[in-house]
């Protein structure tokens, strides 16, 4: 994947030239989100903050950052995916790339996208096997793994425990005469 690589490149780059390597990533804030109205979602704008290996604390993600695109490249080139658990359960043999919690590693996944431009199942990285779970009188149309369209009620089709949300769903379409819909993320 050229655009994770060009991530490293860039880092390996700096260094060559003596320089303390830096990531400009989307500044996390309530000011730096906007409304895209032609997708219907939210997204980061146009602040930028930066990510220095100045300080120790920056040099240890600089050095998570190396181990995470390798370990998403090696998944891509093997044909294999991964849960974001599971990657933060393999961080563990990164010695000092190791990520202390999950939310860490599931932040820099979520950084990697947006510098990217890629969605994290590009980087064959997926939410939980028992993720997100519908309910109500909605009707799913989905891609099924032999390659069919499938029509799915969530209440008629599904056992009570409702309709588990498929990890990629960019295809997928849905329809319902409810004013709300109740998800849960289990």
């Amino acid at each position: 994947m050229d655009s994770l690589t060009d991530v490293i490149s860039n880092i390996y780059d700096q260094l060559d030239r003596g320089d303390i390597p830096s990531m400009n990533l989307p500044m996390r804030s309530k000011k730096n989100i906007e409304f895209d109205s032609r997708h219907n979602v939210w997204t980061y704008g146009d602040l930028k903050t930066a990510r220095t290996a100045k300080t120790v604390q920056g040099a240890v993600s600089m050095l998570r950052t190396a181990y995470t695109t390798d370990f998403i490249n090696e998944m891509i080139r093997e044909g294999k995916s991964s849960t974001l658990r599971e990657m933060y359960y393999i961080s563990e043999g990164w010695h000092n790339a190791k990520f202390h919690t999950q939310d860490e590693s599931n932040l820099l996944a979520e950084d990697l996208e947006t510098i990217t431009g890629c969605m994290r199942e590009d980087f064959k990285l997926r939410p939980e096997e028992s993720g997100a779970h519908v309910y109500g009188d909605l009707n799913f149309t989905t891609l099924t793994v032999k390659g069919k369209w499938k029509k799915t009620n969530c209440i008629d089709d599904v056992p009570d425990n409702g309709f588990n949300v498929p990890y990629k769903v960019e295809d997928d379409t849905f329809k319902t005469r409810s004013q709300k819909v109740p998800g849960a993320e289990k």
